[in-house]
């Protein structure tokens, strides 16, 4: 949470810190970790991941679960392209530029991450191995 929210460096630090999205007071500083797992419990398991309810919300008790990975996968922007994968892959055929190019050039349009673009130009597929569907 805090690498998203917090460092520039971070890959996709755009779509977290660079929206807006922060990390509770309650969470960060000295007793930050021992203040999360009063308020979130500590991790189910291995294959669980902090999931943020609303997307546009930050990193707080309210706005915050436990999720397995698999059902994350379908919480993510790679869901919002299904109905577009189609359309997308044809508007790369005909672009002149590189992949990263077009994806930067898209992902606003869609309202999705450039990696969820390049996802899509690449047959990439959901944790849980739902593949993004075509149009």
């Amino acid at each position: 949470m805090k690498g998203r929210c917090y460092n520039p460096n971070y890959e996709d630090y755009e779509y977290w810190g660079g929206k807006g999205i922060k990390v509770c007071d309650r969470w960060l500083g000295e007793d930050g970790i021992l203040n999360f797992i009063t308020d979130r419990g500590k991790r189910p398991s291995p294959h669980h991941t902090i999931e943020r309810i609303n997307n546009d919300g930050d990193y707080t008790p309210e706005n915050t679960c436990w999720m397995l990975l698999p059902d994350q996968g379908r919480t993510t922007s790679n869901s919002k392209l299904n109905g577009h994968v189609n359309e997308i892959r044809e508007r790369f055929g005909k672009w002149s530029g590189t992949k990263n190019g077009f994806a930067k050039s898209v992902c606003g349009e869609y309202q999705v991450t450039v990696r969820s673009i390049l996802n899509c130009l690449g047959g990439q597929t959901y944790p849980n191995g739902d593949v993004l569907r075509p149009d």
